[in-house]
């Protein structure tokens, strides 16, 4: 029953309890124990077990890795946050392209040749859009329309499980199109292949969120094997 309340509770706080059909409310509202959560009793008596080892309860474990794989490709590893989480993606991905963009004319605040990391889980607000994507697409697809024409910037954010975003379960996509990504890959040519792919305005799909499409035929997807969540991981090059 408390998973029922939380739901309430999230929906009621973010100011969408309103907009959900009654047939939704009807069902949490009835907090029915039959659809609860199994229970740990419940559990034991079942035939599997699913065991996974996890670094204590460190989400940025990830980043250590990466960053000694970028200082070996010689990029000097910066984190710039551990903790976005809850921001919406498309100003983060904006404002992530800014500072590489000073980077690359400046080289303030770090020379290059640098890696920017970042972590977190942040957010897509849709409205009643219903285009096809995820928060770490809407990130980098947003940093690619900053960075357009640059030839020293690549910016890529990816879910850490491969699963960014609900993808074409419910809306038809392109042909060929995965279910989903896990993110994306860009840089100051993706607008301009995007282009070339037929996606008459960037910017428009942007604003209806309808990101995985532009990416995919831009072919900056990120395709990955589906496994376990550690938040997202995204990185920024400054080229020389």
């Amino acid at each position: 029953n408390t998973s029922y309340h939380r739901a309430v509770n999230n929906l009621k706080d973010w100011d969408t309890w309103d907009t959900i059909p009654a047939s939704i409310k009807k069902f949490l509202e009835a907090s029915d124990p039959k659809y609860a959560p199994v229970r740990s009793e419940e559990f034991e008596k079942m035939s599997f077990r699913i065991f996974g080892v996890m670094p204590g309860f460190n989400q940025s474990a990830k980043l250590p890795p990466a960053m000694k794989k970028a200082r070996e490709l010689g990029f000097k590893p910066v984190i710039l946050s551990d903790d976005m989480m809850a921001v919406e993606a498309a100003p983060a991905g904006r404002y992530m392209a800014n500072i590489t963009r000073t980077i690359e004319r400046t080289g303030q605040p770090f020379e290059p040749t640098c890696a920017l990391f970042s972590s977190g889980e942040m957010i897509v607000t849709v409205g009643q859009e219903k285009g096809i994507g995820g928060r770490n697409q809407e990130y980098t697809l947003c940093a690619a329309l900053r960075i357009a024409g640059s030839k020293r910037v690549v910016i890529a954010s990816v879910d850490t499980d491969g699963t960014d975003g609900p993808g074409v379960q419910f809306t038809k996509g392109p042909e060929g199109m995965p279910p989903c990504f896990a993110g994306g890959v860009v840089d100051g040519y993706t607008v301009e292949e995007a282009e070339k792919a037929g996606v008459e305005n960037v910017l428009a799909e942007l604003r209806k969120h309808n990101t995985s499409p532009v990416l995919w035929k831009a072919k900056s997807a990120v395709v990955v094997r589906q496994g376990i969540s550690l938040n997202d991981l995204t990185v920024a090059l400054v080229m020389e």
